[in-house]
């Protein structure tokens, strides 16, 4: 494998494909761990790390169209240059390969887990894997990666041998393989083959973009290769982006709209600004496009001026005779609602009395109000002699009415006097008469009993409650007034003491008292979260103003214990209601680390160490405080993890060694004695350290060994 021409190939093999705005490739930016495709001039060993089927020197690998590694022509049937493979189970589908002189599988011979992780994350609703299996049949799980952090698990993978298999369908065969040893190239019928896995979204994922898939390989046979994914994408909602089609606003005001989405990529609007808010003050049509990963949305709303209420006039004050009546107008017509003194909200008002009268027209945006005076013509008016009253004992009242000039008066004895005086209980009335008209009233005195007033027991209410109290009997009075001065039957209320309430008459006055206490609500407080550390025991003491206390698990006790991570509640009460308070306790761990083992690189190269990342801070021995980095000088490495619960330490040896050395091999001698090609003999440009020579027959036997350059 030629490491310079990888970051070529990376950069080439980048792009993204949209495959009808249906598919997309799924472009691999870490996974893939071996190369099993030989391409390019020269043996199958150079260009490759790995067999589909193993590791061992009978491994068989794929090829491209330009692997030559004879003088032969390169196979045509051999994998497309472009590395793009067409489904031939599924019209319009394809797939990506990965770079033919880089790593292109990921490559699982025994059980354990690995990831797949994209450069273009997008939202689909089905995923296609391109897979095989070398040397029987494999099985695995899978998991799905969202970038919101959520996943999705899908079941066994059933993937048989790269020789045969139906199920899944088959996306390419008969392109041929070739040993990776041997160079020997085969091209049986219909072998081998590469079938594709179908992923079903569930609808709850089909709007998430998907950050990498894991694959958790369950079978101790077979080698699982997975080679790409395509993925379906999920359709563009019908998405409307204001609540309405118009609105209206005021003259001289603007109004803020909001298109704001969480995965958008960028706003746009028909004013030109390009944030997900605009403010607009002037009527016209105004449209919003907002872009995502996958879809652009574009929604449009008008803007209008709402009418403003103009003055009108309900026209000049005027009179009106009693009996008759008046319909009242405004001289325009607005677009408003219209508020009458009297409550009435139509368009007009019937009047048939005298009085003053206002109209409110208003809108969202103003209001205006006129008003007319309509006074009464000269006939007879309606008069009271005032409500029944009472009278004491020996007393006497004078019954009178304000004068109406020219009005003849008569009262229930005959007399025409403009006053009458009551020394006596009964009913008492007045004419009063003109040409226009007769009008009266009547009114009876009477001498009344003794009042009585009664209010209800004395009440025990809840802290910060109220209370209308109210008499529960109460006769024979004319008026009520409580220790206070209020003068309400009804008193309201809100702290405790004695409250006394009196009922009179004008001839007497009677009492009563209500003595009123509170009882507070309960409350009951936990204090703030815990974040103890694993082993450790957390006693949670509950504070209240009520002694019991009832926890989230029906227990009881001012105390509780916790020795694992939860939500724990505590309630108090009294008959005036409940308190709840609640904690979190979160138990954190040690932390670990673990950089594995002591590595050999050559010159030139490095090495990625990533550590999965804990709830604790890192420290390496140069100071640098990140979960991973890439090691490209010798040396003595260490990594120090800590938290309040404790800390770990590992360290790792990185030595470099010059690889620059080449060893020549004959691939063929003839020890018949002719002296020509008789010895079959390592040539090398370099001292060696160790060296070790092992030949097999065909079938894997040893047949020489020889530790001796």
């Amino acid at each position: 494998m030629r490491q310079f021409l990888s970051t070529l190939a990376l950069l080439f093999w980048g792009a993204s494909v949209y495959l009808g705005q249906t598919y997309e490739h799924l472009i691999v930016t870490s996974g893939f761990n071996h190369d099993v495709i030989a391409n390019g001039p020269g043996p199958a060993l150079n260009s490759t790390t790995a067999g589909v089927d193993s590791v061992l020197i009978l491994a068989n690998c794929l090829m491209s169209q330009d692997f030559q590694p004879t003088a032969a022509p390169p196979p045509s049937y051999a994998l497309p240059l472009s590395g793009i493979i067409n489904s031939m189970a599924t019209p319009g589908l394809s797939f990506q390969l990965g770079p033919y002189d880089s790593y292109n599988s990921l490559w699982m011979h025994v059980p354990g887990s690995a990831s797949l992780t994209f450069l273009n994350q997008v939202a689909a609703s089905q995923l296609y894997i391109l897979t095989t299996s070398g040397h029987f049949t494999s099985t695995a799980t899978g998991v799905i990666h969202f970038t919101d952090g959520t996943t999705q698990n899908f079941g066994t993978m059933t993937i048989p041998d790269w020789y045969g298999g139906t199920s899944p369908p088959v996306a390419i065969q008969n392109f041929g393989r070739v040993g990776r040893i041997s160079d020997i190239i085969e091209n049986p019928v219909s072998n081998p083959r590469l079938y594709q896995y179908t992923v079903i979204i569930s609808p709850a994922n089909t709007l998430k973009q998907i950050a990498s898939i894991q694959f958790n390989k369950t079978s101790s046979t077979g080698v699982l290769n997975v080679f790409a994914v395509t993925a379906r994408l999920s359709p563009c909602p019908d998405l409307q982006l204001f609540p309405s089609e118009s609105i209206a606003i005021c003259p001289g005001t603007d109004t803020l709209l909001n298109v704001e989405m969480s995965n958008a990529v960028s706003y746009e609007w028909s004013t030109g600004s390009t944030s997900a808010t605009a403010i607009l003050s002037s009527p016209g049509v105004y449209w919003a496009e907002v872009t995502t990963n996958q879809c652009v949305f574009r929604d449009s709303i008008t803007i209008t001026h709402a009418d403003v209420i103009t003055p009108f006039s309900l026209g000049n004050d005027t009179t009106l005779c009693i009996g008759e009546s008046m319909i009242l107008t405004a001289d325009n017509d607005q677009l408003g609602s219209y508020t009458w003194s009297t409550g009435d909200t139509t368009n007009s008002l019937l009047i048939n009395s005298s009085g003053t009268y206002w109209l409110e027209i208003a809108n969202s945006c103003n209001a205006r109000r006129d008003t007319v005076t309509i006074s009464p013509l000269e006939p007879p008016q309606s008069f009271s002699l005032g409500q029944d009253f009472s009278f004491c004992n020996g007393e006497s009242v004078v019954l009178s009415i304000p004068p109406q000039p020219g009005m003849s008066y008569m009262w229930q004895n005959g007399s025409s006097a403009t006053e009458f005086t009551v020394t006596a209980p009964g009913m008492y009335w007045l004419r009063l008469s003109n040409e226009c008209g007769m009008v009266s009233d009547t009114i009876m005195a009477t001498i009344p009993a003794t009042p009585y007033v009664l209010l209800p027991n004395d009440t025990v209410l809840c802290n910060h409650a109220t209370w209308q109290v109210v008499p529960t009997t109460i006769v024979n009075h004319s008026g009520v007034y409580w220790q206070d001065g209020s003068t309400q039957l009804n008193h309201l209320i809100t702290q405790p003491g004695t409250y006394t309430i009196y009922a009179f008459n004008q001839c007497d006055t009677v009492s009563d008292v209500i003595e009123v206490s509170y009882q507070t609500d309960p409350m009951v407080m936990l204090g703030t979260d815990f974040t103890p550390c694993e082993g450790e025991s957390v006693t949670l003491t509950a504070y209240s103003t009520e002694p019991i206390f009832i926890w989230q698990d029906g227990s009881f006790g001012q105390e509780f214990q916790v020795t694992q991570s939860g939500i724990y509640w505590v309630m108090s009460q009294n008959f005036c209601g409940t308190d709840y308070d609640t904690v979190e306790v979160r138990y954190v761990p040690v932390p670990t680390v673990e950089l594995g083992p002591d590595v050999v690189l050559c010159e030139g190269e490095s090495h990625e160490i990533i550590i999965q990342s804990q709830r604790a801070d890192y420290l390496w021995n140069d100071g640098l405080t990140e979960t991973s980095r890439t090691i490209s000088a010798p040396g003595t490495y260490w990594l120090r993890a800590f938290n309040q619960c404790g800390h770990a330490i590992d360290s790792i040896e990185v030595a470099y060694l010059d690889c620059s050395c080449t060893v020549y091999l004959p691939n063929a001698f003839t020890p018949n004695g002719d002296l020509m090609n008789d010895v079959f003999q390592v040539k090398y440009q370099c001292q060696f350290e160790q060296f070790s020579l092992t030949l097999f027959n065909r079938w894997g036997q040893i047949i020489f060994q020889s530790f001796d350059p």
